[in-house]
């Protein structure tokens, strides 16, 4: 008999009414290696990748701030004549993503990928001009993210095609489905409330949807509270509007965050952490709960040039 949808992490966080603003995971560096058998639950180390480059791929990651080692893999290409490999800098300014093609996997061994996150210009030509899409469908890491996301990615594969991967774990299970956009970082959560394709032809046009909106994983999660709030207040809805300008913890859970416009004009927004004392399960897998955290926006100005 199949669980009841209520057992299932991420309709207890609807039901208890978790936001979604804040809860990206902070990710500079995205490291995804093309997989097309099963995933287990520890996507790379169950995988059949050869060993070598299991642990180049770790020991890269280890040397890199805020990486994310994903597999991903496309329904489109059962039939490979090459291994794809993407690099993308989620950094907030001028976002960028490196593809390769692999012969075969122990072919990533010969990539400086070092140089390549340090964007040497050695490898202008791997820069990749269209936008990547992540749909998490790893149902052996969680079960919310097969029974939301492989709906999500079969609607967006069908409807917006090639730049549509299915992903491993990208964090935050009670939030599926998740949808990532890059090279910016965009994080969506319970798409499948609202028109995934919708989501994406925003993003085409560097606009932000703010009721599906986890965050950019750029930004630490209050910045991310605040740059919500920010779309919130003004009409600068593009991804790339604002410029972080400062953040300053200025009593104990309050945050002043400052926002630099395109224009100069500076917003200023004072926010508030509240850790709730209702907990929500971070897992199908798993009995580990969260508090639920908060964000509250007590004060916005905006000084215009």
């Amino acid at each position: 008999m199949s669980p009841r949808l209520e057992s299932f992490c991420a309709q207890k966080a609807r039901l208890a009414n978790a936001p979604l603003v804040g809860t990206a995971p902070r990710v500079d560096i995205w490291l995804m290696l093309e997989y097309p058998r099963p995933w287990g639950d520890k996507a790379l180390a169950e995988s059949h990748i050869p060993e070598p480059v299991k642990q180049f791929l770790s020991e890269q990651a280890a040397a890199i701030p805020n990486p994310r080692i994903l597999l991903i893999k496309h329904r489109s290409r059962d039939d490979l004549s090459g291994l794809i490999f993407s690099v993308v800098r989620s950094q907030e300014v001028n976002p960028v993503c490196y593809t390769f093609e692999l012969p075969r996997y122990e072919a990533l061994l010969d990539l400086d990928l070092s140089a390549v996150v340090d964007a040497s210009p050695a490898y202008d030509s791997h820069i990749a001009p269209d936008p990547l899409y992540l749909v998490c469908t790893n149902g052996r890491r969680d079960a919310c993210c097969a029974s939301r996301g492989l709906h999500i990615y079969e609607t967006l594969s069908e409807q917006v095609g090639p730049p549509v991967w299915q992903t491993t774990h990208v964090g935050g299970h009670r939030f599926a489905g998740n949808l990532v956009c890059l090279p910016h970082g965009v994080y969506y959560g319970r798409v499948d409330d609202f028109d995934p394709v919708g989501l994406i032809r925003e993003y085409e046009q560097r606009h932000l949807f703010t009721s599906a909106l986890r965050g950019r994983c750029c930004y630490e999660p209050v910045v991310q509270a605040a740059e919500h709030f920010l779309h919130t207040q003004s009409t600068g809805l593009e991804v790339d509007w604002y410029r972080l300008d400062r953040v300053e913890e200025t009593a104990s859970n309050q945050w002043v965050i400052c926002f630099a416009e395109r224009d100069g004009a500076l917003h200023t927004l004072t926010l508030t952490v509240e850790l709730s004392d209702e907990e929500v399960q971070t897992s199908c897998g798993s009995d580990k709960k969260k508090s639920v955290t908060r964000y509250h926006m007590e004060e916005y100005r905006l000084d215009d040039l």
